[in-house]
């Protein structure tokens, strides 16, 4: 997958091998040498890490919890993480968690209190 990146005036284009979408990529940096006859430019092999969004990873910890039949005391501290969770992502990041997602929640969290 090639990315197109302006800075500073200059034009890069960063490549790196389509995968799966959270990893560690090696990514190789392609420069036109003619677009820059003044400098000797030296590109160096890198990683391209790329990890789960915020909202992912709340998914990741309401889709973690007990079905409410199930809940018992002793799960109290992953729905109140979970919960914390939520309330701090941003209105545009709480789109992203389907109403499926958020009554797991709410649901887990009703079957705390009984």
């Amino acid at each position: 997958m090639d990315v197109n990146i302006r800075r500073d005036g200059y034009r890069y284009t960063l490549h790196f091998e389509k995968g799966e979408n959270v990893g560690a990529y090696a990514i190789t940096i392609t420069l036109n040498a003619e677009n820059y006859p003044n400098y000797s430019v030296i590109t160096v092999p890198a990683t391209l890490t790329i990890t789960r969004n915020a909202a992912d990873n709340v998914i990741g910890l309401i889709e973690d919890l007990q079905d409410p039949e199930d809940i018992t005391p002793d799960d109290r501290e992953d729905i109140e993480k979970a919960r914390e969770a939520y309330d701090a992502l941003t209105d545009k990041q709480k789109e992203l968690i389907d109403e499926d997602t958020l009554k797991h929640l709410t649901d887990a969290e009703d079957a705390l209190k009984q």
